[in-house]
């Protein structure tokens, strides 16, 4: 029998007042504070990194973090400048580059290096597409997350549209489908869950695009499972964010309709989409509080974190949820509880999105000494949301 309980109001802890070091503070790019306790020569140009990079200036961030690679002293800042760096050039596919910065293989499933030293042999990516740019009727996986509908050798593919996703990804089925194989490396001992692929040509409507490095992964790992008894959702791929921020993806969820286009870069002084180890949108939940979310359109569902949660003030509720215990001898369901945020509204340049409820994630999540939250693709339910990452815009309407 369902265990029914009431939902129970709390008290969200004391947001502190501020950041306990200079990393925390930069992690959640609270600048102006992390300029007050800057202690060193190491510290300030790091700020000075962080600085251009919430201003898309990606070349004089790149330019500092290099200088930091060399000089240094501080460890600390030394190891979060690496970490920067190496997803920022994972971003920009500049494998040749990452290699130099990270030139060994840390261990036998080393995929940074393995994978860098693999697609570094081809052609830099080619983005092919039409002034007007390609339409295609908007559909969704059984999750909810937007798909594109792809072509590789004249056969047709469903790719997730997912910002999230580091490395854009194929099956092990379709790889092997399409005649796609694993590229070589000289390195025998490295191993991985992965091997690294190139597309040639995909194709989107009359658009392409060439020379595309991607995660081969195995079909089953792409399969996701209801308790791991059968599939739900097969997946034949992902379109990842080194390939959504070279473009403008425009996700029309009333009239169901995806555009895909190159974008037109444009300098924008305010942009409210930048890239810190995962794309991040600037948004102002009221009271005028400014919070910071992680952009995943492959997540189904838009989160706070705890950090989050503190800076709105507002009081949480504990609710119980059923769910089914299939695997159980006893059958039955179980209660689990979860915290939640009432009446939650995001505003998003001019455009505000209103939560009723909004779930708190759990507090040992790897991502949450970061930001704020998780953005799911909900975020754009019954809206039009756009993703133009050149022109550091994202827009919902």
């Amino acid at each position: 029998m369902e265990n029914k309980r009431k939902d129970h109001a709390r008290t969200i802890p004391k947001e502190e007042k501020v950041y306990p070091d200079f990393i925390t503070a930069t992690r959640n790019l609270d600048l102006i504070y992390a300029k007050t306790i800057t202690k060193n020569i190491d510290e300030k140009q790091y700020l000075g990194a962080l600085e251009n990079l919430v201003l898309n200036n990606s070349h004089a961030t790149d330019s500092i973090l290099h200088h930091l690679l060399r000089t240094a002293k501080d460890s600390l800042v030394l190891a979060e400048a690496k970490l920067l760096l190496e997803t920022l050039l994972i971003a920009d596919s500049k494998w040749e580059a990452l290699l130099k910065i990270h030139p060994n293989p840390l261990n036998n499933s080393d995929i940074y290096y393995s994978h860098a030293k693999a697609w570094s042999q081809f052609n830099q990516t080619q983005y092919l597409f039409p002034e007007e740019g390609i339409t295609q009727a908007l559909t969704y996986t059984k999750n909810g997350q937007p798909l594109v509908h792809i072509s590789i050798k004249g056969k047709f593919y469903h790719f997730i549209i997912d910002t999230g996703a580091q490395f854009s990804i194929i099956s092990s089925e379709v790889a092997k489908a399409c005649e796609i194989t694993p590229v070589k490396i000289e390195e025998k001992n490295l191993k991985s869950f992965s091997k690294p692929g190139i597309i040639s040509s995909l194709r989107i409507e009359n658009a392409e695009i060439k020379n595309l490095p991607v995660m081969i992964l195995n079909k089953k790992n792409l399969n996701i499972r209801f308790f791991k008894l059968f599939t739900t959702l097969k997946i034949d791929g992902i379109i990842g964010w080194p390939q959504i921020k070279e473009l403008r993806v425009e996700i029309d969820n009333k009239l169901r309709v995806l555009k895909i286009a190159k974008s037109s870069t444009i300098v924008n002084p305010d942009p409210n989409l930048i890239y810190y180890l995962e794309p991040v949108v600037k948004t102002i939940v009221s009271p005028e509080v400014p919070l910071h979310f992680f952009l995943d359109t492959g997540k189904g569902k838009t989160t706070l974190f705890m950090r989050g949660a503190k800076k709105t003030k507002q009081d949480y509720i504990s609710k119980g949820y059923s769910i089914s215990s299939m695997l159980s001898e006893m059958g039955g369901s179980r209660v689990q509880r979860r915290k939640l945020l009432k009446n939650i509204s995001i505003k998003i340049l001019e455009e505000t999105v209103k939560f009723e409820l909004i779930d708190i994630e759990k507090k040992d999540l790897v991502y949450s000494v970061f930001f704020d939250g998780w953005m799911g693709s909900d975020i754009g339910n019954n809206k039009k949301t756009i993703i133009d990452f050149p022109k550091g815009q994202f827009i919902v309407e």
